[in-house]
């Protein structure tokens, strides 16, 4: 199917801003989702190709996956919204319980709990999703705007908790076994030794007080 970009990114900046949903997890995240997504499908198509046909399910439930987090949105009624914005832009009944299922179980927490679920044919959609949204958690800067935005802490504060949170979880995606995708195995180490370099400069900054 034709995938309604416009209208789907439209609702997601209404869902933001009805839910207070704060830059960390918004637009430009969604976005970054996207953008990783679509990488990771490229090369996963090559080997998986019926992926071809599961598209449009990627690529919406990169954008939409943060539009029902629980951080931010009663998840039911926030569901609830999700599956009638997809009915009202046609997506079958069978694609929006499917879309529904790979955001609502792709989170870092859910997988740490209880393992990767099995979605059946759809499992390696699940896989590109997931692992494209934690390609994009490596930003830094995600953890530092979250902790001063929803956590209402000041700068350094915040700095300060999300190296400790990037050291403890981001730092293990890897020997954690959460990337399954030949993109994301390619990459993720690049994205995390980055940011580590990200984490040097502010942390430089916080000590250089004159």
């Amino acid at each position: 199917m034709r995938i309604p970009f416009n209208s789907i990114i439209q609702f997601v900046v209404h869902q933001c801003t009805k839910y207070n949903i704060d830059e960390s997890h918004s637009l430009n995240h969604a976005m970054c989702v996207l953008n990783y997504s679509k990488q990771i499908y490229d090369k996963e198509v090559k080997i998986t190709p019926y992926l071809y046909d599961h598209k449009h399910l990627i690529y919406t439930s990169a954008l939409l996956h943060d539009t029902c987090d629980s951080k931010y949105t009663d998840e039911i009624n926030s569901i609830y919204e999700i599956k009638h914005f997809l009915c009202d832009n046609n997506y079958t009944e069978n694609d929006t319980n499917v879309i529904i299922d790979i955001i609502t179980k792709m989170s870092y927490h859910k997988i740490k709990k209880t393992g990767f679920p099995d979605l059946r044919n759809y499992t390696r959609a699940f896989h590109v999703v997931r692992e494209a949204d934690l390609l994009a958690g490596y930003d830094f800067n995600r953890a530092l705007l979250y902790g001063m935005n929803m956590m209402d802490m000041d700068f350094e504060n915040s700095f300060h908790e999300s190296k400790k949170l990037f050291y403890e979880r981001m730092d293990k995606h890897i020997s954690d076994g959460l990337f399954t995708t030949q993109f994301a195995i390619e990459h993720a180490n690049i994205y995390c030794n980055k940011e580590k370099l990200n984490i040097l400069v502010y942390e430089n900054l916080i000590k250089d007080k004159n």
